[in-house]
């Protein structure tokens, strides 16, 4: 048999084109001391950069290299990223063809990491939450414009850019379909029942890992719900892919700014509650969050706009 030689990154690229599932891999060379080669598939891989690229970190999120870059590059699937000391990151996807290496500038809480005096994250995160559900609501409760003057206390409404932007979308939807695995699937079935009793519009929660081998009937004005804190949960990445293939509209509910769930969505509402280190306090903010974010449907301007849309205004 013909043995050729092939620099590392040839060679990586051409062993993943034969290699079948999910992948995030870094490898190395004794040869090549000072390069890597990062790649990734179903799976996530997060590449730090330092500035002069005198160091690279790589992780699944950004939250381990936050401490030492803000600057991450987030691969996509089939992507091949070449690491060398002192020079630019390049990014390929398996032909050999070169890709954006789009760096993102992240905002990681740093003493979100810590226990902040607690003995354990468990007792933290329990104590954190009403800061947390105060972090994940700023900005996003407003006085309404239609506020009266003799009031005392003015009308609040809840403004989400996303549900704005795609209001119409959103209220022609015949179906929505929350797709999510584990806590967030919990989160899903309290969503349910708020959807269906404001809204009054049929919900179904799936779990994500059992929705693609089922074989859904998905159509073109259904709305599909992923929900995920770390926005890169393999089996609802899977189910976007599906409902985008149908035509459904996606709507991500994460926690992960930048991640792969955020990406592959076309809108949707990030949660802002910095890491999580514990299942506890994120379960406590989706359910709350996924309240009075998909509530908003129900809310009084939009269900009147819900009717305007078969009645327009007379003049």
């Amino acid at each position: 048999m013909e043995r050729r030689e092939w620099g590392l990154d040839e060679a990586v690229r051409r062993a993943l084109s034969l290699v079948y599932g999910a992948y995030a891999i870094a490898v190395v060379d004794r040869r090549e001391p000072n390069k890597i080669v990062a790649a990734r598939k179903s799976s996530p891989l997060a590449v730090g950069v330092v500035e002069d690229n005198s160091e690279f970190f790589m992780a699944s999120d950004a939250s381990p290299i936050a401490e030492y870059t803000k600057q991450i590059v987030y691969l996509k699937d089939e992507e091949v990223a070449v690491i060398e000391r002192g020079k630019p990151l390049e990014v390929f996807n398996l032909n050999g063809d070169r890709a954006e290496a789009e760096v993102k500038e992240v905002n990681v809480d740093l003493s979100m990491l810590d226990h902040e005096g607690y003995p354990h994250f468990m007792l933290k995160e329990i104590f954190d939450q009403p800061n947390v559900l105060k972090d994940c609501m700023r900005g996003r409760i407003v006085e309404s414009p239609y506020s009266s003057e003799g009031k005392r206390e003015p009308l609040l409404q809840v403004v989400l850019s996303a549900v704005t932007l795609n209001r119409r979308q959103l209220l022609r939807a015949r179906r929505i379909i929350i797709v999510s695995c584990g806590t967030s699937w919990h989160a899903g079935l309290i969503g349910k029942q708020l959807i269906e009793h404001f809204c009054r519009i049929p919900v179904e929660v799936a779990y994500a890992s059992e929705f693609r081998y089922a074989e859904p009937v998905i159509e073109p004005d259904d709305v599909v719900i992923p929900i995920s804190q770390s926005g890169e949960t393999a089996d609802t990445l899977a189910a976007i892919q599906l409902a985008k293939q149908q035509g459904a509209l996606i709507y991500g509910i994460v926690n992960g700014v930048g991640s792969s769930i955020a990406r592959e969505a076309h809108t949707g509402t990030y949660i802002h509650v910095g890491p999580e280190m514990l299942p506890p306090r994120h379960l406590q903010v989706r359910l709350w969050y996924l309240h009075y974010s998909l509530s908003l449907l129900a809310w009084p301007r939009v269900r009147w706009s819900r009717r305007s849309i078969r009645q327009p205004f007379a003049n």
